[in-house]
């Protein structure tokens, strides 16, 4: 995205908004407000300015306006209410984070190789930490849903599920309330770019890449079991570098059809 803001404020205001200059305009004026909602400028409840303020604040149209409005609110960010006097600002979760990073993903801000590039950092961490905190609890957790993909057969979005699951299974085991939230946040993102590629597959094809990640998930919780730290870590970078390649071949894109 590019975009050119003007030096200084030619109408001034108490919310520390610029006028923009672009050719995607509403795209600049969302990055400003999102900025500010995200670094805690604006609080869950508090109120954007109105449309005409807005209007009057970045020197642009109703509808310029209305569609950064938009995507805001796609983002998770703010509810609007009809003839309110300005959107409300909503907390943030995971949940409106996902949306947020999703829509960095469907405007090409965050690429499919930047997903795999950090989860090799981060589930490699993930692995070390699961291998020396599970529990009897985390261990049979992982064990059941690899049943569950067993037999899942040709139901491919319930086996796209366990294979998300299954990773999220080891996160929680590694004990890390921060990465249990960041791998919330980019799971269905993850589900998404595999059932995308899945989609070129032959059945054939299929049923082999199926058998290869339960083999692999199996492989990883002995690892996990036995605490061998650094087998599970090699299995995890060779699991991962399959899923690159899968990515590599199938030309694999975010579906933007929701």
């Amino acid at each position: 995205m590019r975009f050119l803001m003007t030096d200084h404020l030619e109408v001034p205001n108490q919310y520390g908004f610029k006028p923009v200059v672009s050719q995607r305009v509403s795209e600049a004026i969302f990055q400003q407000i999102r900025e500010k909602i995200l670094r805690g400028e604006f609080k869950p409840n508090d109120r954007l300015p109105s449309e005409r303020t807005l209007m009057e604040i970045f020197q642009r149209s109703r509808p310029t306006i209305r569609e950064a409005l938009r995507m805001l609110e796609r983002s998770g960010l703010i509810m609007t209410i009809p003839g309110s006097g300005g959107a409300v600002i909503k907390e943030i979760t995971s949940q409106n984070l996902e949306q947020s990073l999703e829509g960095m993903v469907l405007q090409r801000s965050i690429s499919p190789l930047d997903l795999y590039e950090f989860r090799t950092i981060n589930e490699t961490a993930n692995i070390e930490w699961a291998v020396q905190r599970r529990t009897a609890e985390d261990i049979e957790a992982m064990r059941e849903i690899i049943r569950q993909a067993e037999k899942c057969k040709n139901d491919w979005n319930q086996f796209f599920a366990c294979d998300v699951n299954f990773h999220m299974a080891i996160v929680k085991a590694g004990k890390n309330q921060m990465s249990v939230i960041i791998h919330t946040v980019i799971a269905q993102l993850i589900s998404d770019i595999i059932a995308r590629g899945f989609l070129n597959l032959s059945s054939k094809a299929r049923e082999q890449n199926r058998r290869d990640v339960i083999f692999n998930h199996k492989a990883l919780l002995r690892a996990i079991i036995e605490q061998d730290a650094d087998k599970a870590k090699a299995i995890i970078s060779s699991h991962l570098a399959e899923f690159k390649q899968f990515m590599k071949d199938e030309n694999v894109t975010i579906n933007t059809q929701k």
